[in-house]
């Protein structure tokens, strides 16, 4: 292990935790903060080995590092927890309209529903049901996750909700790994729930890029780096995104702006229902 890539790692939760105990004093949402705080108290016990075993490690490599370097970092380890659910809180009820068969906390609305479902019926001539892989909010804001959630998995529904309320998202038939390669797929397709529109692809040969240990990643028009809540995402400008996918007419046109956080994050797996 790389003591110093770990260090590295859990010096980025700190600002994490800097910024969720500043909001919470401001809205002075003292239970709430006792609610989450209560949610990553079983995982305490782990965390602390973990920075034991560092300890040790360091000594028996005779690092010249001082021991309290890590040390300080033991509280900065419950934040990871505490980030997730503070900043991708987990929906208390989601209200779906009638006739949206898809266990989304984003998509709920039936319009919304029936833009992608439409669009992957047409694809399959076939009805499609939906397997809930991965949920941010509930398995983990980092790309490393979604990875080994989604390893391997064929024709994957992407949904992203940014922290400025943009719903957006793609659809792919390659699987999603950490080979650092580009798949080619020609049913690949992006989509806005706020534009209610369905982008094409274009150029195919190179749809998604699958960046190790990153989140989704459709090239040309948007991706996922690998920690959701501090690196968020980013997406391309009208040039470069046009000459990938029909339809786009603006900069940053799904996302709406170059870099955006991330409030939520899905992957489910499409399945086809055959005819009988």
């Amino acid at each position: 292990m790389n003591i110093i890539n770990e260090l590295n790692n859990l010096d980025s939760l700190l600002e994490i935790k800097e910024e969720a105990e500043e909001k919470y004093t401001k809205k002075k949402e003292y239970n709430e903060l006792t609610k989450i705080k209560n949610e990553f108290t079983k995982y305490e016990n782990n965390y602390y080995k973990r920075c034991d075993r560092l300890i040790k490690e360091m000594k028996n490599k005779s690092q010249t590092m001082k021991i309290y370097n890590i040390k300080m970092h033991q509280n900065i380890l419950q934040m990871d927890i505490f980030a997730q659910n503070l900043f991708l809180p987990k929906a208390k009820s989601i209200e779906k309209e009638i006739g949206v068969r898809i266990n989304s906390h984003i998509i709920t609305k039936l319009n919304d529903y029936n833009l992608i479902n439409n669009k992957l019926e047409d694809i399959y001539k076939q009805k499609i049901e939906y397997e809930l892989l991965y949920r941010a909010s509930e398995d983990g804001a980092f790309g490393k996750i979604f990875k080994k959630k989604c390893s391997n998995t064929k024709k994957t529904l992407i949904i992203v909700e940014s922290k400025n309320n943009k719903k957006f998202g793609g659809f792919t038939e390659a699987v999603w790994n950490n080979s650092n390669n580009n798949y080619e797929d020609k049913n690949a397709f992006c989509f806005s729930i706020d534009k209610n529109k369905i982008y094409t692809i274009k150029n195919y040969g190179s749809a998604i890029f699958c960046k190790k240990d990153s989140g989704p990643i459709f090239c040309d028009i948007f991706g996922i780096k690998n920690k959701f809540v501090s690196e968020g995402g980013y997406s391309s400008n009208l040039e470069i995104e046009s000459e990938k996918y029909e339809g786009i007419t603006e900069n940053y046109e799904l996302a709406g702006e170059e870099f955006f956080k991330i409030k939520e994050l899905e992957a489910f797996k499409i399945r086809i229902i055959l005819e009988e």
